[in-house]
């Protein structure tokens, strides 16, 4: 009896979540996917540099240098339902100038829960000295579904279908001076797929415009304009490193139309284990909404490792 109160409970939590949240957080939109990234107000679309990109601009890809995975765990509006985030990418080169990655993300709860398994392409190349351009694609199955119970059997909302899915499609560009900084633009969901339990429900194609610039070698600043459904939202953050602690902070913050407020915050630490070839990164990203239903905000923990090939390469010249 207390599981099925539960049960309604959350399915209820669950659509007046959906409802307050829908121009930025309806279905399959705007997962917070990585501690730096939220720390950084989610100003992404211009770096994207390593696994963390895929979902943001499929051409950061080809910037990636060796193999990179991240793994990452994000708790949604603390004290509003169980809500969940998990999140696990790769990216590698093929060749010099082509590189490709995959991903996944798992969003819900067990009674309801969202997932996108996608594959990102990207190629770049060089057009004038440390200056590059690059281009991506990605192509991502999304489903989304709800687990049988009495309560989603009574639902005449489900009584058609209880999982479904379909193909979207994300394509960018990014242009980047190394040391320097970069500029992207990314078009999400461009074929718009209907992902609908009954009637329909068009996934929203969103448009996306990133500006980074190094104003010291320790101190990154990026923003980001973000388009869909004639609403708006303006994203901008920046990470300082603190010099040869490994340490790095962050600072960001997310306005757009219908009120849409965010304050956001990070720390993350950055190290090399010796011999192992390898660079690891730690990151905390925590993000908190004004004027919204009481919480205690987002929180994200994200681990990341990706090959340390400038320091290999030294070493085999030695």
């Amino acid at each position: 009896m207390k599981r099925q109160v539960f049960n309604s409970v959350f399915l209820i939590v669950c659509f007046i979540f959906c409802i307050l949240n829908y121009y930025v957080d309806a279905s399959f939109e705007n997962f917070d996917i990585a501690g730096r990234v939220v720390g950084l107000g989610n100003a992404w679309t211009s770096i994207s540099d390593d696994a963390t990109g895929l979902t943001f601009n499929p051409s950061g890809v080809s910037f990636i240098e060796g193999k990179s995975i991240v793994f990452s765990y994000t708790k949604p509006y603390l004290g509003l339902g169980d809500l969940n985030n998990g999140y696990i990418g790769v990216g590698f080169p093929i060749k010099e100038f082509l590189s490709c990655g995959v991903y996944l993300n798992i969003f819900g709860e067990d009674i309801y829960s969202e997932r996108i398994l996608g594959f990102v392409i990207g190629f770049k190349q060089l057009i004038l000295e440390k200056q590059y351009l690059s281009i991506g694609v990605s192509v991502k199955n999304m489903s989304k579904g709800v687990s049988s119970n009495a309560d989603v059997e009574a639902n005449p909302f489900f009584s058609a279908k209880r999982e479904v899915s379909g193909l979207g499609f994300d394509v960018g560009i990014l242009y980047r001076i190394l040391d320097v900084g970069s500029f992207g633009i990314s078009v999400l969901n461009v074929n718009q797929p209907n992902i609908s339990f009954v009637d329909e429900d068009k996934v929203l194609m969103k448009i996306k415009v990133g500006v980074s610039y190094y104003i010291m070698k320790e101190l990154l600043t990026a923003l980001d304009f973000n388009y869909f459904d004639s609403n708006y939202t303006i994203n901008l953050g920046g990470e300082y490193k603190i010099l040869k602690t490994g340490l790095v902070a962050r600072i960001g913050g997310e306005i757009g139309s219908l009120d849409y407020k965010r304050v956001n915050c990070g720390i993350g630490y950055e190290f090399e284990p010796k011999g192992m070839g390898l660079i690891l990164n730690i990151d905390y990203g925590f993000k908190f909404p004004l004027g919204f239903i009481e919480n205690y905000g987002t929180h994200i923990v994200s681990l990341s490792l990706k090959e340390a090939v400038k320091k290999v390469v030294e070493e085999e010249v030695k």
